[in-house]
């Protein structure tokens, strides 16, 4: 199988070998100097060495994958639509090679972009995404918490209110970090935080105030929100990774003996068992599965329920929530697969953006990193010492 396209790295051909798993890069790309492209009837400079390159695809990989060339320092970039020209004058990023994921037709980078790649992958992170990321958890966590509030006699002690810019949730039944967070402060919140800790004392709960790197300054800079929370009995306890990527329509194959399904109405005991053998509770997913919101996923090995995943739609952006695998199960490839159809489906139901969280450095970090998400930032969870 050979496809043809035009990368940024020049027009390529790649041949697939479906029987190794594995495929044949083969291309050219022209090593210029200066800092400009050129354009038409200004070409300076002759094609360079042909290229070949060869790697394998990993499992559940979409359709096509290529490593381009490392960028030689001062060599601008090679995009180029029309071949006779050289548009954009952006050097590539230096030493590095590219990783690209390509569905038939486009590529589709999933490294780096910025408004040069609209259609090759997601935008640099910066304050304005990075925002509609956080708007997407806090409207998830939201959408989730006044679920549970609906049930009747309100069992899981659910409270959600204002302060300023930020938005504080309790749980009181359930002493869950996730469920108990205060997202969004802002150093002009930071004369709040007193009224905050007081709101939290009265619903029984504790408050983990969940601290945005794009809405909180460093120490250094003043007014801070830093000497407050110390002085309130706060101190940084642990660290939350903030993800986001693009939507994608490839449909990617599953391990052998992995199923993923929406979870309809004949599986939702199963999706409540698969929750209840992690954390307990699953009255806390139960309330999700007749949300018009949320989608709630089941991952199956030979039959068996194994693990489950959710996705919430809003404004545009699919957030990524709950991924979870009973103990047995875990290593099958079943958090992987749950991830990659739950990016598809965001694709489906017209997201541009994907959000999701994350703890720094396991595998639910090396998963999402798999799937093609980015990590734009850290947030500092700061939590009181008992």
């Amino acid at each position: 199988m050979a496809d043809s396209f035009v990368s940024r790295f020049g027009c390529y051909t790649i041949i697939r070998d479906t029987t190794r798993a594995a495929l044949t890069l083969t291309g050219r790309f022209a090593p210029r100097t200066g800092s400009r492209c050129h354009r038409p009837g200004r070409q300076r400079g002759a094609v360079g060495q042909r290229e070949l390159l060869s790697t394998r695809l990993w499992p559940g990989w979409p359709r096509y994958a290529i490593v381009g060339p490392i960028k030689r320092p001062g060599a601008p970039c090679l995009s180029c639509p029309d071949r006779s020209s050289m548009p954009c004058g952006r050097p590539w990023n230096q030493g590095r090679a590219d990783l690209m994921a390509v569905a038939p037709g486009r590529a589709h980078s999933l490294l780096s972009g910025d408004a040069h790649d609209r259609e090759a992958g997601p935008a640099v992170a910066n304050p304005e995404l990075v925002a509609r990321v956080a708007a997407a958890e806090r409207d998830c966590m939201s959408d989730w918490l006044q679920a549970m509030a609906g049930l009747p006699g309100n069992p899981f002690g659910i409270t959600i209110a204002p302060f300023g810019h930020a938005t504080a949730l309790v749980c009181r039944t359930i002493p869950a970090q996730v469920f108990n967070r205060v997202l969004g402060l802002t150093v002009d919140d930071r004369d709040r935080i007193p009224e905050i800790v007081d709101f939290y004392a009265r619903n029984g709960a504790s408050p983990v105030f969940d601290l945005d790197p794009y809405l909180v300054p460093p120490y250094w800079i003043a007014p801070n929100v830093f000497p407050n929370l110390v002085r309130a009995g706060f101190h940084h306890g642990a660290f939350h990774q903030i993800l986001y990527g693009v939507p994608s329509d490839v449909v990617a194959s599953l391990p052998t003996g992995i199923e993923v399904r929406r979870v309809e109405a004949e599986d939702a005991d199963a999706f409540c068992w698969v929750y209840d053998q992690v954390w307990g509770g699953s009255g806390a997913v139960r309330v999700l599965l007749d949300h018009p919101r949320f989608r709630c996923y089941l991952a199956s090995v030979d039959g068996s329920p194994a693990a489950l995943g959710i996705l919430h739609v809003a404004s545009g952006v699919g957030s990524m929530a709950n991924g979870l695998t009973i103990p047995a199960f875990r290593n099958r490839g079943c958090q992987t697969a749950l991830l990659r159809r739950r990016v598809t489906d965001a694709s489906k139901s017209g997201c541009d953006l994907l959000a999701s969280q994350c703890m720094p450095g396991g595998s639910s970090q090396n998963n999402q990193l798999r799937v093609g998400l980015h990590i734009a930032g850290s947030k500092a969870w700061w939590v009181t010492a008992t």
